[in-house]
């Protein structure tokens, strides 16, 4: 979006480094070890690479927030948001809830779990439908802080903006006061 630098960071096994893309800085990290148990051991292992890519970022470019879009890198931004007090929005696509016939299992109520945190650390929760909205309010309990947000859809894109901006002025209000 013009007017607008952003930055990304992602998980990529092949393609480690970092590339400009149409305007967007693309920094891809991975992790020395290249087979994992379960999403639970890949998580901590790639986060820290996660959190340093990141902070080279911010402090490089004088980022005003940070975007998560699923738990496992919402697992570094959380870090990221204390080291650097920037504000987070996360965003779910979908919940484990959503995703597993088996709720009960130790993984799944371990991602929940995870899910929930990162859900509680966000200033703004987006949803990208309403169902998980629903979900995220009725399984985790933030029924004031969840706004749907459509990607592709311009008055979504909007509103997202909006939220950008109220909390990018609320940091720097705590800052300047």
């Amino acid at each position: 979006m013009e007017g607008i630098l952003t930055s990304v960071v992602t998980f990529d096994d092949w393609r480690p480094g970092q590339t400009v893309e149409e305007g967007i800085r693309v920094s891809r990290v991975t992790t020395h070890v290249r087979t994992f148990y379960s999403i639970l051991t890949w998580g901590p292992l790639v986060a820290p690479e996660f959190v340093r890519a990141s902070s080279e970022i911010i402090r490089g470019e004088g980022v005003d927030l940070i975007h998560s879009f699923e738990w496992t890198t919402g697992i570094p931004a959380m870090t990221l948001k204390t080291i650097h007090n920037l504000p987070l929005v996360c965003t779910f696509h979908t919940i484990e809830a959503q995703r597993t016939a088996s709720r009960d299992s130790p993984l799944s109520q371990s991602i929940s779990f995870l899910e929930r945190e990162v859900a509680r650390a966000g200033n703004a929760v987006t949803a990208t439908n309403e169902i998980t909205a629903q979900m995220l309010s009725a399984e985790y309990g933030l029924h004031d802080n969840v706004h749907v947000i459509r990607f592709g859809v311009e008055g979504d894109l909007m509103k997202l903006l909006s939220i950008y901006r109220k909390l990018v002025e609320c940091r720097n209000e705590d800052i300047d006061g």
